[in-house]
């Protein structure tokens, strides 16, 4: 008699974005924790585990029998992070052209404020 353990079966997986391939660049965002969230607007790269491949299955102890889907990120700036690399779930990572999209389209946002608050007529 054994016992087993049960892991998804990667032909259970459909292509839905590239955005987590090996040497995809990406940005990280969305940490709430207290210990994670200072990685936020962290730059890096989708890289290798060294000890688990890509991508890597984790347990988490509040549901140990549902594995979660990990990848690894290793940082463009590992001393400003303070890691040099770290697992993180892709629902906090976000595709680096997205991300420069993004802030400047804020940018873009934030200058035209800038440009309409200075041509306003001064009582």
């Amino acid at each position: 008699m054994g016992v087993g353990e049960c892991w998804p079966c990667f032909d259970d997986f459909y292509l839905e974005s590239q955005a987590l391939r090996l040497g995809a660049r990406i940005v990280v965002e969305g940490l709430k924790g207290a210990r994670t969230r200072r990685l936020n607007g962290f730059s890096g790269v989708v890289s290798l585990h060294p000890n688990e491949g890509h991508p890597t299955f984790i347990r988490k102890p509040s549901a140990p029998d549902r594995p979660q889907l990990t990848v690894c990120v290793s940082f463009d700036d590992p001393d400003a992070a303070g890691e040099r690399s770290v697992l993180l779930e892709p629902r906090f990572l976000l595709p680096y052209d997205e991300a420069v999209e993004a802030v400047s389209k804020d940018l873009s946002s934030t200058l035209a404020a800038l440009h309409l608050s200075q041509q306003a007529p001064v009582d």
